[in-house]
Order: structure tokens, then C-alpha cells, then sequence
């Protein structure tokens, strides 16, 4: 979803480049709502992934035809693959559309699906090796990361979390790796109520059990508001517009509030910034890096360098940032 969020550039930047075209989106499934009120984008395209995969490990391949014959049938002029993965290289390839664009380096063979190729260094950040891509098209990049809400996803953050709009926080992830630890979410949250502010937590369904001294202080505050699967990505993604300030570990929410220009304190671990942080926002980030670190998420112990992360420091860091929401 974050990966979705900090691609909005891209296609920014091919709405000025082509301001009459059909400029569609495809998707995966529970996605669909971080694009689909950007007023760039004609159609989103749902890919429906769990159910082709589904159907692939049984041997099914009707459902995928069907697919595929459907995005075929849309006649495309180009197709641009921002993922680089052997998935939507294989669609980029599947579209059919004459001019299919894409990493030259893209990962797991995903290069095959086109017959435009950049080579892109894997040292650039995520959002530049997208805009690159773009421009292999003749585009002329935008670095515009605005995203937008439907009214009704605003008036509902507006009604659930009132004024003065609330401190939100993005507790978990789906790397033990990236989740700073959830007790010293409990301790800033403890002293942003001690400084008079309201709290907001939100995550995906089923991820109450990662923060459950944090949702524990919710039943106990009212002050406190637990949104943990309780939201739409729409409600979701309004909270954070809503918001006076995000604090969240590397995850989707960082990258929509930099979508939103909200105030925000970034918590990273084993992340590269310059290359998956979130974009711009350098600044925002709270990380410890010591000489080395191995900089992979996925390694064995890379829990510790959000360990490094104090409570004094992130409080700190939301002071300065309400006394001066200025983002950026």
C-alpha cells in the first residue's frame, strides 16, 4: 500500500504530459482507495491477486486468461511498470500495448515483459526510479506526492476524530523489524495526553495483539481513540489528512502522510532513507545507524536499531513538530 501511495509522481506526471488520455491504474485488490479520488486518474483496474493466485496453485488458468483478455480488450498505447516484479512485468507484457516500459535491472526476470528498459541504480530512491521510468516516455518528471480522499472518508475523520484534530499514531507493521517497540508506544502516547493532546491509533485488521498495552490505555482513555482494524483505507487515509501530526514506524502511513503534508515523526530501523524512506522528508526521521549495520529489514536481529529509538527523543520530536507543523 506505502508502495502505491509514493507512486502517485508517475502518474502526475503523465496526466501533464498527456492531458487528454485514458490513464488507468491497475491496482491490487484493498488498494484501490489510495488513488482512486486522484483527480490524474481515469479508471482504477482491481487486481484481483489472492483469487488468481488461488486459482494458479490449483492448477486454474481460466481466471487468469480471463484477466488478462479483459486488460487486452482495453487496447493500451503504453503500459508502464513501476513494481518491477516477474507479476507485472508478466502484465506489462500481457496488456498487449505496443510500448511497454520498465526497469532494466527489474527483479525476478520482470525485465522480459518489456521492450522499453531503463537501467536505474537500486541506490535511488523508490519514487526517482519510478519517475525515470516515466520519462524513458519523453515525460517530463513531477515530484508531486499529493494524494486525496472521497467527502465522505473526510466528513467521517472530521466526525471520529473531531477537534482539535488529533496526534496519530501508526504502532505497527508487518515486519517485527520495522515496529518500534509497542511499550514505548504506551510511554508517548502517556505524554502526549500529559501535555493536553488527543491520540489516534491506526493499523490493519488483525494487528490489535501487536499493541495490546496500547490498545489496553484506549479502553482506558477516552481520550485515546483505536481505530486498529476499524477503517476503510479511505477512513484510514483520512485520519492521517485529519491529523496534527503522524508518528509511525516505516510503513504505508508514512508515505501517505508526506501524500497529505502532514507533520510527521518517521521511526526507521534497517531502512535505507535515501532509497524507501519517506520522500523529502529526511528530516522527520529518527534513526540509529552504527558502523556495521546491516541495512535489510529481513535480517536476523535488525529489530535492535529501532530499539536504539528512545521514548525522550520521539518526544521531543512531536513537541518541536506542534509547536511548528510546517512539514517539509
Amino acid at each position: 500500500m506505502g508502495d502505491v501511495a509514493r507512486t502517485v509522481p508517475a502518474l502526475a506526471s503523465l496526466r501533464a504530459a498527456f492531458p487528454d488520455a485514458r490513464i488507468d491504474w491497475l491496482v491490487q485488490h484493498g488498494f484501490e482507495s489510495v488513488v482512486a479520488n486522484h483527480p490524474a486518474l481515469s479508471n482504477v483496474v482491481t487486481l484481483p491477486k489472492k483469487h488468481l493466485v488461488g486459482a494458479l496453485k490449483q492448477l486454474r488458468f481460466g481466471p487468469l486468461r480471463a484477466f488478462t483478455k479483459a486488460l487486452r480488450h482495453t487496447s493500451y498505447d503504453m503500459v508502464f511498470d513501476l513494481q518491477g516484479l516477474a507479476r507485472s512485468g508478466y502484465l506489462a507484457w500481457a496488456s498487449g500495448a505496443g510500448l511497454r516500459f520498465g526497469q532494466a535491472n527489474a527483479r525476478e526476470l520482470g525485465w522480459l515483459g518489456y521492450n522499453r528498459r531503463v537501467p536505474v541504480s537500486n541506490d535511488v530512491h523508490v519514487v526517482e526510479r519510478m519517475l525515470r521510468i516515466v520519462a524513458l516516455a519523453g515525460v517530463k518528471p513531477l515530484h508531486d506526492m499529493r494524494l486525496y480522499t472521497s467527502e465522505a472518508d473526510r466528513v467521517w475523520a472530521m466526525e471520529t476524530l473531531g477537534e482539535p484534530a488529533p496526534v496519530v499514531l501508526a504502532p505497527t507493521s508487518a515486519w517485527a523489524s520495522k515496529q518500534w517497540p509497542a511499550d514505548r508506544f504506551v510511554a508517548l502516547a502517556e505524554a502526549l495526553l500529559a501535555r493536553g493532546r488527543r491520540v489516534a491509533i491506526i493499523g490493519g485488521p488483525g494487528e490489535e495483539p501487536k499493541v495490546k498495552a496500547l490498545v489496553e490505555l484506549a479502553r482506558q482513555r477516552a481520550e485515546v481513540i483505536n481505530l486498529i482494524g476499524r477503517t476503510s483505507v479511505g477512513q484510514m487515509m483520512a485520519a492521517i489528512q485529519h491529523a496534527a501530526l503522524l508518528v509511525g514506524n516505516d510503513s504505508a502511513a508514512l508515505h501517505m502522510a508526506v501524500g497529505f503534508s502532514r507533520p510527521m515523526v518517521a521511526l526507521l530501523g534497517a531502512t535505507i532513507v535515501g532509497r524507501g524512506g519517506p520522500f523529502g522528508r529526511e528530516r522527520d526521521v529518527i534513526q540509529h545507524v552504527q558502523p556495521g549495520d546491516v541495512m535489510s529489514f529481513k535480517r536476523p536481529g535488525a529489530e535492535k536499531l529501532m530499539e536504539r529509538i528512545s521514548v525522550e527523543e520521539v518526544i521531543a520530536a512531536c513537541e518541536s513538530r506542534l509547536a511548528s507543523p510546517s512539514p517539509g
